[in-house]
């Protein structure tokens, strides 16, 4: 897979989650999108006092490391105001922006006209490692980045 499919598959993954969370801030599944995207994944001995497991995940297909990919990839988002988030990689308190909201609540120009962007991404996320996944997953990305930069455009206007 090629480096920027594996940025859209990511971006799919993390929104979808964040939509069906919204309003609710959350942390972002990391174990779930690694496994999603069908990363190797290892689980390390807890220290003394630690509660949650932490993992090591393997790298991409594109042979970049799957946390470098997922971290750039959150500070992407909230650098394009799509999310709002704490920490200094965006994993902490995440919740959609209006921003980021209101490209998933527009209509997509493709598919099925009767979705929103959202809806589609939230179904897209569901076959991440199938064919028809990779295509929908194409589509939604043209979709939101596309709705992005309208709603970005009227609100500037405004």
């Amino acid at each position: 897979m090629k480096r920027q499919d594996e940025f859209d598959t990511m971006v799919v993954l993390v929104m979808a989650q964040l939509y069906d969370a919204f309003p609710i801030e959350i942390e972002i599944e990391e174990r779930s999108i690694a496994e999603k995207m069908g990363i190797e994944i290892e689980e390390i001995e807890r220290s003394y006092g630690e509660s949650e497991p932490r993992y090591n995940y393997g790298k991409l297909g594109s042979a970049v490391y799957f946390h470098n990919m997922f971290y750039s990839t959150l500070k992407w988002l909230r650098s394009e105001r799509y999310i709002r988030a704490e920490g200094d990689f965006a994993t902490k308190d995440v919740v959609l922006s209006k921003f980021g909201l209101a490209a998933l609540k527009k209509a997509p120009s493709g598919l099925n006209p009767a979705a929103t962007v959202g809806e589609m991404l939230a179904e897209a996320a569901k076959t991440v490692g199938k064919e028809a996944g990779r295509a929908t997953i194409a589509s939604v990305i043209g979709d939101l980045i596309g709705s992005a930069a309208g709603v970005l455009a009227k609100s500037m206007l405004s």
